[in-house]
């Protein structure tokens, strides 16, 4: 009997871990050198807000309409001390529109282009040139961002063992500001929780 039993947990075991190597991504994209940031959503009933790590330590918050489909308010990226770092503000003349602040300064507009699998966004930078682009899988679990060239830039995955964490790694090479990549990845979640509803 103890034999038995012994199998069927060792059994168990295996069927756990194929199913583990199943579900979670095969290998991170081969970006080269990069910076790695983690996204904590932290869900209240009529407020929610992104905590966003670096190396385990809390560099800033990420704030504004992430579950909120009723009022339209923007994001903000808070740091340590309490100061704004970078915002989005709605672009009203272009449908499915963002603009991204870093500093006070446009650097980036994020446009939805409607896709029957997956999701896709245009990053035009302030002349309203193509600079990048954001592709989303289908499930909405990871998404990269491939510059002019096709070379991948940044990605973000969700981690499977918390759905509350987004993994996020930027390229050194990758010419926008790294708060830039953060609030394309921000507004992109916000806008799929609020479509979702």
């Amino acid at each position: 009997m103890k034999k038995i039993i012994g199998k069927v947990v060792v059994f168990l075991l295996a069927v756990n871990a194929i199913i583990i190597l199943l579900i979670t991504p095969s290998e991170k994209a081969n970006i080269g050198e990069c910076n790695e940031f983690a996204c904590k959503v932290n869900n209240f009933r009529l407020f929610a807000s992104i905590d966003l790590y670096e190396k385990k330590e809390k560099i800033g918050t990420i704030k504004g309409n992430i579950f909120n489909n009723i009022i339209i308010e923007p994001l903000k990226m808070v740091g340590k001390d309490g100061k704004e770092t970078a915002n989005t503000s709605y672009n009203f003349n272009k449908q499915n529109a963002r603009y991204i602040y870093v500093k006070e300064n446009l650097t980036a507009e994020m446009v939805k282009v409607e896709k029957l699998f997956g999701s896709e966004y245009i990053i035009c930078n302030k002349e309203g040139e193509k600079i990048a682009e954001l592709k989303v899988k289908e499930k909405n679990k990871e998404g990269k961002i491939y510059d002019n060239q096709g070379e991948l830039i940044a990605e973000f995955f969700y981690n499977y063992f918390d759905a509350n964490i987004v993994d996020i790694r930027i390229s050194k090479k990758c010419k926008l500001e790294e708060e830039t990549v953060i609030m394309i990845f921000s507004a992109y979640y916000s806008d799929q929780n609020n479509k979702r509803k």
